[in-house]
Parts: structure tokens; sequence; C-alpha cells
């Protein structure tokens, strides 16, 4: 089994073109994520990069660029009893390693990339904030209680 990895020219070229689309519609909306699908991905690939590559290449290409650090994605899939699988987009984040990346690639400008990182950040601080400050009501308090020891002989 190959290990997945950033190493081969194709593979950079290729994370190069993916993460570009992902740091302008980043940058376009001031978001710090996007919800993209990845036939857009695909469009945009042929659109602005010349390169037609097929979905399942795509995921390789995505699971490669989250292995190295550079983005994280979380999938939205929900389970309906009635409908069933509700297959939505995936939602896609640029670590600061990756804006680091976009911009030792020539991706974006380094205004840009500071400026996407302080974001980052400032929103993982509001994050920790909102935990710290939370309090749990005394409805959720777990309140342990002792387990009777089981006797395995009855007649002790």
């Amino acid at each position: 089994m190959r290990k997945l990895s950033i190493k081969d020219n194709n593979d950079k070229k290729m994370s190069c073109c993916i993460l570009k689309i992902l740091t302008e519609g980043m940058a376009y909306f001031k978001t710090t994520s996007l919800i993209y699908s990845q036939k857009y991905i695909l469009k945009q690939l042929n659109k602005r990069c010349g390169v037609c590559i097929k979905i399942r290449q795509l995921n390789t290409y995505l699971k490669r660029l989250e292995d190295a650090g550079y983005i994280r994605r979380y999938r939205r899939h929900i389970i309906d009893p009635v409908k069933g699988f509700i297959f939505r987009s995936t939602r896609y984040y640029i670590t600061p390693k990756g804006w680091l990346a976009a911009l030792s690639f020539g991706l974006i400008k380094l205004k840009r990339a500071i400026m996407m990182i302080r974001i980052i950040k400032n929103k993982a601080k509001q994050v920790i904030i909102r935990i710290k400050e939370w309090e749990t009501p005394d409805w959720m308090e777990i309140k342990y209680t002792k387990i009777p020891e089981l006797k395995l002989n009855p007649y002790d």
C-alpha cells in the first residue's frame, strides 16, 4: 500500500491547484470555511488549471492534503429515518499550515495569509472562551451512585 504524501511533482501541482481554488474562495467570501461540492471543485480545476480528473482522483488528492495537515474537511451527511442517507456538500477548512503553504507556493499574498491566520486564531480563542464560561446546569450534572457488588455464589 502506497503511503499518501505530497512528494511527487504531479501531486504538488494538483495540491497547488486544489489549494488555490479553496484559498481564493475563502479570500473572496472572507471566511474560514467553504462548502464546495466535489463537482464544483472539478469544474474549477478544469476551468482555472486546465486539469481534467475524476471524483475518485480528487478524493485522493483531498485526502493527501488532509493527511499533510493543510486542510480539514467535515462531511455533513445525515441519516434520516424516512429518507435514509441525505448527502450534503463537505465543509473545507484551511489550517494555518495550509495558508503558509499557499503563501510559499505563491498562491496568495503575504497580507492575505496573515489576515486569514489571525481570523482562524481569533475564532479558536472565541470557542475556548465560550467553553470556559459555560457552566453545566444542575439538571445536567451527572450523579454517580455506588453500584452494589454482585454475589457470585448465592450461598455466601
